[in-house]
């Protein structure tokens, strides 16, 4: 193989008696003589060799005694060429739509395919067809959005093509439906936003009490109206606003309430500096500073909001097996830091020790645990700001024991039978009555009296005619 361009001879000696002469053909047929062929019987020379000149080159030797020839194969190298292909490279589809991606490869030797996306390359495989390379998405996602480049190598050189792909996704504005809620300050800057990035990017209309927003030297639409921009704000820039977005694949709308306030900080003719509406975020150290041709004079003043007690959410019930210790929660916070204190049943639990300890963190911590600790716990947290109360239900769950066993029977034939079984614990426990290991039900001859402790199984003195009920009956 020789690269395009370059110089090729073929040398063809030939002897015999009489001396032999040569002929050259190509691909089995007479050579057809062209600008850059040049011939000095045994010798063929092709000069800037190009792909037509690629093929069989032979070369036979004759004279009145006979003939013989012998081959040359001529392979010409082409760099890749990637053909124009029927896609465009800008193409624009929705999302959820298949993409295919065609590029036609030319070149000797056969070159190697690669796929690329943004610079970086795609794992295979990919359709091949021929001299065609395919890469294919199913259903795209806008994800799939980008710079497709197909790569075409061999060690006579390269080519390449890229697509750009755009992916068109419905327009998905948040809380689309809802009506928005916010509050300007009177004097200050207020910027509205259109939260909608779809490709492609859509049309967005900004409007006031449903009527198109005019533009002015305090309004202005930023970002190719994704936000609104309202400077100096005043009372009257108040009320509703929304905005639509709209592209090839729909519009969607976002509405927002704008309620404006008067300032919240004021300097007075006095010199004192009022607050209004003091949340926590307003709390630490101020600076007033006066000055006169004299000189200046500074003061600060370190203000603490104070935010009532608030307990977090927690069970409503707790459930605990006797003997055991449990910790009922109550984690409250404000400013000042309230304190927490306990009640059950309305009398304060003594939470310095022993049985009951309230800890740092205002929980109750109860150790082993008896049926009388059950019942409605309060937690309480007190600041100077206010109150909070939390409730919280606690049982004690305790392991069945018997109160009452039956003993021993002896009846005669045809007597009534009674067996009496009690027991307690909580929950309460329910009875089950076995006869000779064998679970007992109800019947017409057998019946129990009682869901709960005391619980009695009576037998008819029918039963009893029977040997069969003679026997251990455990509850």
């Amino acid at each position: 193989m020789v690269a395009e361009g370059s110089d090729v001879t073929f040398t063809c000696e030939a002897t015999g008696s009489p001396a032999p002469a040569v002929t050259w053909m190509k691909d089995g047929k007479p050579l057809a003589w062209q600008s850059n062929h040049v011939s000095g019987g045994p010798r063929l020379s092709l000069v800037a060799v190009g792909p037509a000149d690629a093929g069989v080159y032979s070369c036979l030797a004759a004279n009145e005694v006979g003939e013989v020839s012998k081959a040359f194969h001529l392979l010409v190298s082409e760099p890749p060429r990637i053909e124009a292909a029927s896609q465009p490279t800008e193409m624009s589809i929705a999302v959820g739509t298949p993409l295919e991606l065609t590029c036609v490869v030319t070149g000797v030797p056969v070159p190697t395919v690669t796929w690329e996306k943004d610079g970086r390359l795609l794992a295979g495989p990919w359709l091949v067809s021929g001299n065609e390379s395919t890469f294919h998405i199913e259903s795209t996602k806008v994800a799939d959005a980008g710079l497709y480049t197909c790569l075409a190598a061999s060690p006579a050189g390269e080519d390449s093509r890229s697509f750009h792909v755009s992916i068109q996704a419905p327009l998905s504005i948040a809380n689309v439906g809802e009506t928005q809620s916010i509050t300007a300050v009177a004097g200050g800057q207020l910027i509205l936003e259109c939260p909608e990035d779809t490709v492609p990017p859509p049309h967005i209309e900004w409007h006031r009490e449903g009527s198109p927003l005019q533009e002015d030297a305090r309004r202005q639409v930023l970002a190719e109206g994704r936000f609104l921009q309202i400077q100096a704000v005043g009372a009257a820039d108040g009320g509703e606003y929304s905005c639509r977005a709209t592209n090839a694949l729909g519009d969607t709308s976002l509405r927002i309430r704008v309620e404006v306030h008067g300032p919240r900080l004021k300097v007075l003719p006095n010199g004192q500096l009022h607050l209004l509406r003091a949340s926590p975020g307003d709390a630490g150290t101020y600076l007033c500073m006066a000055r006169n041709p004299s000189g200046t004079a500074a003061g600060r003043t370190r203000l603490i909001v104070q935010v009532p007690p608030v307990i977090a959410a927690g069970p409503a019930e707790l459930a605990v097996l006797e003997g055991l210790e449990v910790l009922l929660p109550c984690a409250a916070h404000g400013v000042p830091e309230p304190r927490v204190s306990w009640s059950r049943e309305g009398a304060p639990v003594r939470g310095g020790g022993g049985k009951a300890t309230v800890l740092p963190s205002g929980e109750l911590l109860l150790q082993d645990v008896q049926e009388g600790d059950a019942g409605i716990y309060s937690c309480t947290a007190v600041n100077s700001a206010g109150r909070a109360v939390r409730r919280l239900s606690l049982s004690i769950h305790t392991l069945p024991t018997f109160t009452r066993l039956p003993g021993d029977v002896t009846l005669s034939r045809g007597e009534r039978l009674e067996l009496v079984c009690a027991a307690a614990g909580s929950p309460q426990p329910r009875i089950t009555w076995m006869a000779n290991g064998q679970l007992v039900t109800a019947g017409p001859c057998l019946r129990f009296l009682g869901g709960f402790a005391p619980h009695r199984w009576c037998v008819g003195a029918e039963r009893l005619e029977h040997p069969a009920a003679g026997g251990s009956h455990p509850c």
